[in-house]
């Protein structure tokens, strides 16, 4: 019996060889390049993370901008002036108490 290999004609073939091994080379990198399916989906969870992050760094920033606005000349707050003054100077009233554990 002859097998396939010793009437393989590399000739008649080689269009069936040449897309095999394309088709080989292309599945590879769909499933395990740096451009694959599971890489697109990490990347998409370190999207979502970091769209988080952007989220509360951009309400601290609101919050900020709000604090500075307090603070500005005309618009100012005495109340909130009074209380970062106290809390940058570590000052006291003369009718207040400190309790430490």
């Amino acid at each position: 019996m002859i097998s396939f290999f010793t009437r393989f004609e590399l000739k008649k073939h080689g269009l069936l060889l040449c897309g095999l091994f394309l088709s080989i080379y292309f599945t590879y990198h769909l499933l395990a390049g740096p451009r694959s399916i599971y890489h697109l989906d990490d990347m998409k969870a370190k999207n979502a993370v970091t769209a988080n992050s952007l989220l509360e760094t951009s309400h601290d920033k609101d919050a900020l901008e709000q604090q500075v606005l307090m603070l500005r000349a005309d618009t100012l707050d005495v109340d909130f002036l009074e209380e970062r003054a106290r809390i940058m100077l570590g000052y006291i009233g003369q009718d207040e108490v400190i309790v430490k554990e």
